[in-house]
């Protein structure tokens, strides 16, 4: 029986719409994966590794991350039917503040959805830029510098010299517009950034339970 033309657009918009969400969502993974697999190399020559317990790059309510670094947040939150539970959870503090997944209970804090992390998480204190020669340098943590200043001063120089290189905070960020410009577009604070996504999410699922 021929497809009438309401259901092909129906099949279109799915696909435009919600299946492309999806897909935008899994290509975030995707980025985020290989910047974990850099950020290990970078570990791994380097020495430097995050104290434990320590948290305290997230005890700062200027965490900011765009809507698309989100997404997958909130897709796995729309799995398990939490989304109005975690928005409802920001909307209390006015999507302000500290990451609504940082708990305070745990020892030395700790985050709750570790795996959909924002980027400016995953590349805190393992950061690369370039100065204004074009030279490599080393973004790192006030933490490094303090409990392990030799070994860090070591590894800034070895990162000046090009001899071990730290993910780019800039090619990862090009990797996320490439998925999505416009949701990449601006950055937000976290929270806000959050109440968008899951928002969009909430909408897609509605969209889909009426095709």
């Amino acid at each position: 029986m021929p497809v009438s033309f309401w259901g092909w657009c129906q099949s279109r918009l799915h696909l435009s719409f919600g299946g492309a969400l999806w897909e935008k969502s899994q290509r975030m993974k995707a980025v985020y994966r290989s910047l974990d697999q850099a950020t290990a190399r970078f570990k791994s020559a380097s020495g430097l590794n995050c104290p434990s317990p320590c948290g305290l790059c997230c005890l700062h309510s200027t965490v900011e991350a765009s809507e698309l670094e989100m997404l997958p947040a909130a897709f796995a939150l729309a799995r398990v039917g939490k989304v109005d539970e975690w928005y409802d959870r920001a909307k209390a503090g006015g999507f302000t503040g500290l990451c609504v997944f940082f708990s305070k209970e745990q020892s030395g804090g700790q985050c709750l959805f570790y795996e959909y992390r924002p980027l400016v998480c995953r590349l805190f204190g393992y950061a690369g830029n370039k100065d204004k020669h074009e030279r490599p340098r080393l973004v790192t943590c006030r933490v490094f510098k303090e409990i392990r200043p030799v070994q860090t001063e070591l590894v800034l120089e070895k990162v000046g010299k090009g001899t071990i290189v730290p993910p780019m905070m800039s090619d990862f960020v090009m990797r996320a517009a490439m998925v999505d410009p416009a949701m990449t577009r601006e950055s937000y604070p976290v929270n806000l950034a959050l109440k968008k996504a899951l928002e969009r999410v909430s909408i897609n699922q509605r969209f889909n339970r009426k095709t």
